[in-house]
């Protein structure tokens, strides 16, 4: 509602994002850019996933809040630049978007 872009990085092979894809065809539609990690050869947390994700988007790193239930994902976006929410539950993700005026 905010008209904040949306991205995603996934760890999804390039041969299964496809099949993903097609059983949950809004991952196609809510994401502007989606970084596929089989598909760029870097999984999450290597800063370079993060760097692909910004320069396909074109933001820099410090725009970004990035999202991961994943805490060493958290870390590594955070070393590449960005703020992070290590995701614990909708309640906690919910208070931490309003504290960045997000939500």
């Amino acid at each position: 509602a905010r008209d904040v872009p949306l991205h995603a990085i996934t760890n999804w092979s390039a041969e299964t994002y496809p099949v993903g894809a097609s059983v949950h065809p809004r991952l196609l539609d809510i994401f502007g850019v989606t970084v596929v990690s089989g598909e760029v050869k870097v999984m999450k947390p290597k800063m370079r996933i993060y760097e692909i994700l910004c320069e396909r988007a074109g933001v820099a790193p410090h725009d970004c809040v990035f999202i991961d239930d994943s805490f060493k994902n958290v870390e590594g976006a955070k070393a590449a630049g960005m703020d992070a929410i290590h995701f614990t539950n909708a309640a906690a993700l919910e208070a931490d978007l309003k504290n960045r005026s997000l939500l």
